[in-house]
C-alpha cells in the first residue's frame, strides 16, 4: 500500500490511530504489584481501601476502616465502575484486595482504564493474609500501651 495514493480521510485516520496507539503505549500507568506484607506495613498510607471479594467472602470478616469501600460486583460487572463514590480522586493512593490476588489484579486494571494513576493491588494472597499481617501491628501496639 502507497501513502501517497490514499485519499486524505484515510491518512487523517491513520495517523490519527498511530497517535493514539504510541500515546497509549507510552503514557501507560500500570499497577503497583505489593505483597500483602507491604500492604500491611504500609496500611495507614492508603486514601481508600476497596474490597471486591464476594458478599459472602466480605460476611466472614473484612477490614475495619473508615477509608473500606465495598465493590463485590465490580469484576462481574464491570460498568459498576460508575459507582465509585464522586469522593474518590484519580491521583488518590488506593489498595484493592480480594480473597487470593486475582480479582484484585482485574479491579486495578478496571481502575487504570478508567483514570486512576495510583492503584496498588495485594497480589500474593488476599484478606487472610492482610488481616494476619495487621494483626501483628494490633497485637504488638496493645502489648505496649502504658
Amino acid at each position: 500500500m502507497d501513502f501517497n495514493n490514499l485519499n486524505i480521510k484515510t491518512k487523517i485516520f491513520i495517523l490519527m490511530l498511530g497517535l493514539f496507539l504510541i500515546s497509549h503505549f507510552f503514557n501507560k500507568e500500570k499497577i503497583n504489584l505489593i505483597s500483602y506484607q507491604q500492604a500491611a506495613d504500609h496500611i495507614n498510607s492508603f486514601d481508600y481501601i476497596i474490597d471486591v471479594r464476594s458478599k459472602k467472602e466480605i460476611g466472614e470478616g473484612r477490614l475495619m476502616s473508615d477509608n473500606l469501600i465495598t465493590m463485590e460486583s465490580l469484576i462481574d460487572h464491570p460498568r459498576m465502575m460508575k459507582f465509585v463514590p464522586k469522593f474518590v480522586n484519580k491521583n488518590d493512593k488506593i489498595l484493592i484486595y480480594c480473597r487470593s490476588g486475582r480479582k484484585s489484579k482485574i479491579a486495578a486494571e478496571l481502575f487504570i482504564r478508567n483514570g486512576y494513576t495510583n492503584i496498588y493491588s495485594v497480589n500474593n494472597g488476599g484478606y487472610k493474609e492482610l488481616i494476619r499481617a495487621i494483626a501483628v501491628y494490633d497485637i504488638w501496639y496493645d502489648d505496649h500501651i502504658e
